[in-house]
């Protein structure tokens, strides 16, 4: 590394001798009472033509250069991971061992048991919840299902599934997480297959049948984020509403391994330097294939619609239990409902079904009824006992509203 002289450490402006930029002087790493020559920018990107390099060479001399699942090869450099076979032993990444030496890198890898993934299989493979109900979430006839036939045949495939003991013996709330999840699935896939069909709009390989977990939203647009516009953030929202983000924000649907692709923005402009030749004329067809079928996009339907009831916003899951408390007054004719009736009704804990108790006795919908039924029959409870309410008269009229609202809301 070469080192400027100490007049020049009082300057305030310097040149990169990379770029050839005049940078102010905090633009420029510093060891000791000497500037290095490169500036911040360049020589971060230098660092990671180095890494880079350094990835490649692992991957084609050991790993075959190309994804342990499917053919998905070095020309998508940044779109192959490092994965544990198994996780107990996991204590490095990627991300820790660059800059390290080729052999210290080898080393480790070799120690933990790696394989190399493209991350379209490396989401897939840690889908557990998708894996486990993929034939259900991803069933042709699936749409044909009504609301209610929908909801218990969802109850059904988690209760009958061989994995659920085992999973609620390490989560007791296992189940309500579970069908969460297949709801986000599904509604995940009704929102690609109305907006954008049914495979990847840059590769137009990766298809919703084959790996949906891949698939991930890209703005494609130069227009101004939104903040919490990402799918983490709004899939709680009703289809209907976040189809109407995904258009105003120009957001197209990708597969990992091509969003992947786009944001490594260092390696599309130095691949040459990073690749041989003969890969770097395929890396840059596969970039500009991907872009031209981006360019070409259109939206396949600009109003969507759910197959299914309106699920409750989120905050709104006392509406919800409100209506159980209903029905479960109405089938067992009686005033007064036990707390535990209601925990087995929702397939929830007690801590997660008393915190919507007390959001019902906030908003005066229920009253606590002291009972002494359980001390009379003799039954012993382990920690708190099971308290008994009724429903108010707030409540009735607040119960006949959600009724209403839910048979208009049907498709």
């Amino acid at each position: 590394m070469e080192k400027t002289t100490k007049q020049h450490y009082t300057a305030s402006v310097k040149e990169c001798s990379r770029c050839h930029k005049t940078k102010s002087i905090k633009e420029f790493g510093r060891v000791k009472e000497y500037i290095k020559k490169i500036c911040k920018v360049c020589q971060n990107e230098l660092n990671q033509i180095r890494d880079n390099k350094t990835k490649s060479k692992i991957i084609l001399e050991f790993f075959k250069g190309k994804c342990y699942k499917c053919d998905t090869n070095i020309t998508l450099l940044p779109a192959l991971d490092f994965h544990h076979l198994e996780n107990t032993i996991k204590t490095i990444s990627w991300w820790n061992l660059r800059g390290r030496s080729y052999n210290n890198v080898i080393r480790d890898l070799n120690r933990e048991n790696v394989i190399i993934l493209c991350v379209n299989c490396h989401i897939l493979e840690n889908a557990f919840v998708f894996n486990s109900f993929k034939n259900f979430i991803l069933d042709e006839k699936l749409y044909q299902n009504s609301p209610e036939i929908f909801v218990k045949k969802i109850d059904n495939i988690i209760k009958n599934h061989p994995d659920t003991k085992k999973r609620i013996s390490q989560n007791s709330n296992y189940i309500a997480d579970a069908k969460y999840k297949i709801k986000i699935w599904i509604k995940k896939r009704m929102i690609i297959e109305q907006m954008y069909g049914d495979t990847c709009i840059g590769c137009r390989k990766v298809s919703i049948q084959s790996n949906l977990p891949a698939f991930s939203f890209h703005h494609f647009k130069m227009v101004k984020k939104t903040k919490g516009t990402n799918w983490r953030d709004i899939k709680r929202l009703k289809v209907e509403e976040i189809g109407n983000i995904f258009y105003r924000e120009n957001c197209i649907c990708l597969c990992a391994n091509c969003h992947r692709m786009l944001h490594a923005i260092n390696f599309e402009k130095n691949f040459n330097y990073i690749l041989e030749d003969n890969l770097a004329k395929k890396t840059d067809l596969i970039l500009k294939q991907i872009k031209d079928n981006i360019k070409n996009f259109q939206f396949k339907m600009l109003k969507i619609k759910s197959y299914f009831n309106r699920e409750f916003n989120f905050g709104e899951i006392w509406k919800k239990y409100l209506l159980i408390i209903h029905y479960i007054s109405i089938k067992k004719k009686k005033v007064l409902i036990d707390s535990t009736e209601l925990r087995d009704c929702m397939n929830r804990t007690r801590q997660a079904t008393n915190i919507v108790l007390r959001k019902l006795l906030e908003k005066k919908l229920i009253e606590i009824r002291q009972e002494t039924d359980w001390i009379k029959s003799g039954i012993k409870f382990k920690g708190s006992k099971p308290r008994k309410f009724q429903l108010t008269k707030k409540a009735k009229n607040m119960i006949s509203k959600l009724l209403k609202e839910h048979i208009e809301n049907q498709v």
